[in-house]
């Protein structure tokens, strides 16, 4: 379990995370996402240990990872986006020399190693050495990395970056295998991966938690209030004749075998039925008609809109963050404005 409560980050007058809090449970794959300088990176940071909650506090496993930082990380198995890798090593001595920085006794190491490679997919390359692999391969060994000592809690940062479609669904399998007792955070930016990979999305947007919910839930909120779709029983060109005169914006039409698929825009209500009455006269029937639900990629994109607009920042001259990281490297301090951590 990884629980947040009112965590909160500084680089120097700039807020980049802002009283966040959440829980991860065991058995849980959790997707994180949010614009670039959002806060989600910070926000993993944290979670790992790299960096040290201005405010707030972070439980992983119920120990405090301020006051207990080593029994913390041992419940944690991180992968970074750029993975740190050593590129002189072989695949098989990286790996070992990862499980003895971990303390894992020898016998235990090994099985461990044989068992992430095998599951990683990295049996063809365990004696290459790093330099000479693909990127793809890398990611794998990163992935393998992350997994060596058994973690209670697993964080990937865009594990499948740089994978082919392939790939994706063996780690996708890989995902699911591990899924039990285990808690899983992933981020991404790559929302149609997540919609098949995650239980419940978190989203971050001007370093707030804007969302946080089952992909069920985030579709039921979001769906367009202007679009409608409409599946009748008709031809294309009869389908233009009976809107003709009524300013209906026609945003998409599909032919299916048995149906037209359309999407479409009234100007208003009063141009809905006369539609609805036209269609009934031409003998066009009609098999459904919906409100288009939005996609994750949609709903993600409204959300960080609206955030926007509002301007949920404490220091208007850093809205967006996007200074943050300069800040990060040119801050040493570290301090929030008025002398706080």
């Amino acid at each position: 379990m990884v629980e947040f409560e009112g965590v909160s980050r500084w680089f120097g007058p700039v807020q980049a995370v802002c009283d966040v809090s959440f829980k991860l449970r065991a058995g849980e794959v959790v997707g994180l996402v949010g614009p670039n300088g959002a806060g989600k990176t910070t926000t993993l940071r944290m979670m790992t240990g790299y960096l040290p909650p201005s405010e707030g506090r972070i439980l992983i496993e119920n120990q405090p990872l301020d006051e207990r930082p080593v029994a913390a990380r041992r419940n944690l198995g991180y992968m970074p986006e750029h993975t740190p890798l050593y590129p002189e090593m072989r695949v098989c001595e990286f790996l070992d020399f990862r499980g003895k920085l971990m303390g894992m006794a020898r016998r235990a190491r090994r099985l461990r190693m044989e068992w992430a490679i095998e599951r990683c997919g990295l049996m063809p390359v365990r004696r290459r050495v790093i330099s000479a692999i693909s990127r793809g391969n890398r990611q794998r060994v990163g992935l393998a990395a992350a997994l060596l000592h058994d973690p209670k809690v697993l964080v990937l940062d865009e594990p499948t970056a740089g994978l082919d479609p392939v790939q994706i669904q063996e780690v996708r399998k890989l995902l699911e295998e591990l899924r039990p007792g285990r808690t899983i955070l992933i981020s991404s930016h790559i929302l149609p991966e997540l919609e098949r990979t995650v239980d419940r999305v978190l989203v971050i947007s001007q370093g707030r938690l804007s969302a946080d919910g089952t992909i069920a839930e985030l579709s039921q909120r979001g769906t367009d209030p202007a679009c409608l779709l409409l599946r009748i029983r008709g031809s294309r060109t009869q389908w233009e004749a009976c809107i003709q005169g009524l300013g209906i914006n026609t945003q998409r039409i599909e032919e299916q075998t048995d149906c037209l698929c359309i999407e479409l825009i009234p100007p208003d209500e009063r141009s809905m039925h006369e539609l609805l009455g036209r269609l009934a006269q031409t003998k066009l029937p009609l098999i459904d008609l919906t409100r288009r639900k939005l996609s994750l990629e949609e709903v993600f994109s409204s959300m960080t809109e609206q955030n926007v607009a509002a301007g949920r920042t404490t220091d208007p001259s850093a809205r967006g963050f996007l200074n943050r990281r300069r800040a990060d490297e040119q801050c040493g301090t570290e301090k929030k404005p008025g002398g706080g951590r």
